[in-house]
């Protein structure tokens, strides 16, 4: 095996040895709107159903809500003279049992938990709390319960943690939270990766988790006052919050905290189908952040300080879902979320046949490139003309590509793949800005591409 020499024309570089394949252009999110048929219902928090819809409390209209990936909104108004009559429905969730739980409560002191089947006939059974309070932030929990947070009438009762068991539902256990003694709790909850429940602690400014047995463990944040409200799981496997100081936070399963400006109040949140953190933000506008905390992109709601964002959701549809409580809106929102597919690693091999595999930066002629053939990838399914090549994505030279023989199975020259043995070659016109690199000689290089539901797309090829 021979490395490459300096010769006249100047030095040769190698190629560095990625290709990837991403989906055709990404088209940006677009967001839609659906009015619901109560005027100011004044929707409020959202969950993805077990049923495919999305579900959906309205806090002064007095129902439950859920529209279809299509957008058809049913209504589902509280038994009228029952114990629902005057009462405030709040959080909701799916159930380990298929069907939607949400907290309620009354003014009067009376709360509790309610579930609604999402089968035919929809049903709404309540389980009022063994005490005065308001069920507020409500989850699913890793135990199979349903763990929901109480918030004292008067704001100077016991905050709890309670959890009800969806097989015997009459069974409601309390725990008991140190909050300074002011005002409501009003924490979220979610489960964690680590088998636990977390939630937040609004005025105590911490963040808690405790076990399926009931043992509590609190953790203060670094910045006073900041008013930690609803959280998530995120796609990295810690607990994302929200604070009240323009801040998003995130907490290890170990307890280790970080802030994050984002330059806006950020109010619902929720993991998203691209594995970053999405945010409703102050009056007008949905945020995504990174798992590095860093805010990527906003995007502005159609009907600005009238929208009012307050609970979001990634649906089961793929798109992320939010409420717009504002009287004037009305409405659930949805962006639809373009995602990349996955990426899957692949062999290519620059000049098939040579054994140094030279290229020369001066040189204007042209590269031949193969995508190879192996046991669990068939290079003849990718579009010849869709690859690009190196930084300024140069395209490959003659406008057509072709099939050959060039490790042993057939190749294609252009791009790759059909079925069969074959692998895909190309003639790359020398417009390529090369970097320095390793090349591996006397062999195929390694690389990378991205493969969706629809099929391989477009290849890049990076020099």
């Amino acid at each position: 095996m021979r490395t490459p020499a300096l010769g006249r024309l100047g030095a040769l570089v190698s190629l560095v040895s990625l290709l990837a394949v991403v989906p055709h252009a990404l088209a940006a999110p677009s967001i839609t709107e659906f009015p619901l048929p109560t005027a100011t219902a004044a929707p409020w928090d959202i969950t993805a159903g077990a049923d495919g819809n999305v579900w959906f409390t309205e806090r002064i209209a007095a129902q439950v809500g859920r529209i279809t990936p299509e957008g058809v909104i049913t209504e589902f108004p509280l038994p009228p003279g029952d114990t629902f009559s005057g009462f405030f429905p709040q959080g909701i969730t799916t159930g380990p049992d298929g069907n939607v739980w949400f907290g309620f409560h009354h003014p009067s002191g009376v709360g509790g938990v309610a579930r609604m089947t999402t089968g035919t006939p929809n049903t709404v059974t309540e389980f009022s709390l063994p005490v005065a309070g308001a069920v507020h932030a409500i989850t699913s929990g890793p135990d199979g319960n349903i763990w929901f947070t109480i918030n004292p009438i008067n704001g100077w009762e016991t905050r709890r943690i309670g959890h009800i068991n969806p097989a015997s539902p009459h069974a409601i256990t309390l725990f008991s939270v140190v909050v300074p003694p002011m005002g409501d709790f009003y924490g979220g909850i979610a489960a964690g990766s680590d088998g636990n429940v977390w939630f937040t602690e609004y005025f105590g400014n911490k963040v808690g988790r405790i076990t399926p047995a009931g043992v509590m463990t609190e953790f203060d944040l670094p910045t006073p006052a900041s008013y930690p409200g609803s959280l998530t799981l995120g796609a990295d496997g810690n607990m994302w919050f929200v604070e009240g100081t323009q801040k998003v936070g995130r907490i290890t399963p170990a307890g280790v905290i970080a802030e994050f400006d984002v330059l806006d109040y950020p109010g619902g949140i929720t993991n998203g189908p691209d594995g970053k953190i999405w945010v409703t933000m102050g009056s007008s506008s949905i945020g995504r952040l990174g798992t590095d905390g860093v805010l990527v992109s906003t995007f502005s709601l159609p009907h600005g300080v009238y929208s009012q964002p307050l609970g979001i959701t990634m649906g089961p549809d793929g798109n992320v879902w939010f409420t717009e409580g504002n009287g004037y809106t009305n409405a659930i929102g949805r962006i639809t979320v373009p995602v990349l597919p996955p990426i899957i690693p692949v062999a290519i091999d620059v000049k098939p046949g040579s054994d140094t595999h030279p290229i020369n930066p001066r040189d204007l002629g042209v590269i031949s490139v193969a995508i190879l053939t192996t046991a669990t990838f068939n290079a003849m399914q990718v579009d010849p003309l869709s690859v690009a090549f190196g930084p300024n994505g140069a395209r490959e030279a003659h406008g057509r590509g072709h099939s050959e023989d060039v490790n042993g199975a057939m190749a294609s020259r252009t791009s790759c793949c059909t079925s069969g043995p074959r692998t895909l070659a190309f003639n790359v016109g020398r417009s390529l800005s090369p970097s320095p690199g390793r090349l591996l000689m006397g062999r195929p290089s390694r690389g990378l591409m991205r493969s969706g539901q629809w099929g391989v797309s477009r290849v890049v090829i990076a020099l």
